[in-house]
C-alpha cells in the first residue's frame, strides 16, 4: 500500500492508521509514477475549488490536482481506479478530460454521487 500526501499532520494521522504502508510525504506533482504498479488507484484529489461550502473558484490551482490521478493512471495502468471528490466536482472541465482520457485508455468510466451514510460514515 502506497500514500502520497503533502499534508503533515495527514501523513501522521495515515501513518497512525495504517503503519504498514509506504508514505510519500511530499508534493504528488513531483512524483515519476514509472516501475510503480497497483492494482487499484484510489484518490481524494483537493475539493475547496469545487466544493459548495466554499468559494467554488474554478480558478484554484488545487483543482488541477485532480489530474495527477489520470497521470498516475496513465503511467501504471491500474485494474481499476476511483476519484473521491464533492458532487459539484462532477461539473468540472477536470473531471471532463479525466473521464474522457480514461475512456481512451480503454477505461469503462461511470460516474455518480454517493451517500456515505448507506456506507456506514457518520455524514452527509
Amino acid at each position: 500500500m502506497l500514500a502520497v500526501e503533502l499534508d503533515r499532520e495527514c501523513v501522521e494521522t495515515y501513518r497512525l492508521n495504517f503503519p504498514e504502508a509506504e508514505i510519500v510525504d511530499g508534493d504528488v506533482r513531483d512524483l515519476n509514477w514509472d516501475g510503480w504498479s497497483a492494482d487499484v488507484l484510489v484518490g481524494g484529489p483537493p475539493c475547496q475549488g469545487f466544493s459548495s461550502l466554499g468559494r467554488r473558484r474554478a480558478d484554484d490551482p488545487r483543482n488541477d490536482l485532480t489530474l495527477e490521478m489520470l497521470r498516475c493512471a496513465e503511467a501504471i495502468r491500474p485494474r481499476a481506479l476511483v476519484v473521491e471528490n464533492v458532487p459539484r466536482f462532477l461539473e468540472s472541465p477536470q473531471c471532463q478530460q479525466i473521464k474522457s482520457r480514461l475512456r481512451d485508455l480503454g477505461y469503462a468510466v461511470r460516474s455518480g454521487v454517493v451517500n456515505c451514510v448507506d456506507f456506514g460514515v457518520p455524514q452527509r
